[in-house]
């Protein structure tokens, strides 16, 4: 969640000590992907505001390819050249891993001479990565092409005003029967914008992925409240806990 992401302009690479993406940062979301995905013989992703990759290399890790055969292509788009750049040295440090990664982690990561982590050689082709505004349609992207389109910890951070031009982009590159996954907020518009669009919330682990948000449900309880933390998971809210979903599905037709 970057300043320069605030004010919509392609800033230079970030420092990487205040930069970090942990990866496998929200567990219960990652499963309940790979749920919504699985038997697919061929998907497509497509991750905007992909910061340093790290967003990309965890779907990866989540969707397991080397236990199943598919088909499989990770787009990632950032606003940033710096951050677009990092993404494609494919290495992250010992601060991106959480404490429990998932057990698969081991067949797409391979640990560095010099410290860190990196994304072994053979499933580097798989992600294509480049500069993209989610507030621009890109004409090299096809429309109503991925089965998966995330965007995370981004509209939150947008103005008012953007967020649905922004959502709507997001929605034209999902294909029929795709998923789009937007966490991070802002709760009680998020899921307004998709029911707009026709979309059909997700509910299976809502509660569980909501509270995975760990940084950000830390700071609810901070006397100086930053704009972008969520609150606790409260299912007599008037929106129920469609405020709190983060998963949406694109009826097949």
């Amino acid at each position: 969640m970057s300043f320069a992401r605030l004010l919509r302009r392609k800033p230079s690479r970030p420092d990487p000590n205040a930069a970090i993406t942990r990866l496998f940062r929200n567990p219960p979301q990652l499963r309940a992907l790979a749920r919504l995905l699985a038997g697919r013989e061929r998907l497509r992703i497509l991750v905007h505001a992909m910061a340093d990759g790290a967003e990309a290399v965890s779907l990866l890790v989540a969707l397991d390819p080397a236990a199943w055969p598919v088909d499989l292509e990770i787009h990632g788009r950032e606003l940033s050249a710096g951050y677009v750049e990092d993404a494609k040295t494919f290495a992250y440090s010992k601060l991106h891993m959480p404490r429990r990664p998932p057990l698969p982690f081991g067949a797409y990561l391979s640990r560095r001479l010099l410290g860190g982590w990196a994304v072994r050689s053979r499933w580097r082709s798989v992600f294509r990565y480049a500069e993209g505004d989610v507030l621009k349609p890109e004409p090299g992207l096809p429309r109503h092409g991925f089965d998966l389109v995330a965007c995370q910890n981004l509209l939150v951070n947008l103005p008012e005003e953007a967020r649905g031009p922004a959502f709507a982009n997001l929605v034209h590159c999902l294909a029929s029967g795709g998923v789009l996954a937007v966490g991070g907020g802002p709760l009680g518009e998020i899921h307004r914008l998709a029911r707009e669009h026709g979309l059909t919330p997700v509910l299976d682990d809502v509660e569980a992925i909501h509270e995975a948000w760990e940084v950000q449900r830390a700071f609810w309880s901070n006397p100086r409240r930053p704009y972008w933390a969520l609150e606790p998971f409260d299912p007599g809210q008037p929106d129920g806990p469609e405020r709190y979903v983060t998963l949406f599905h694109k009826e097949a037709g």
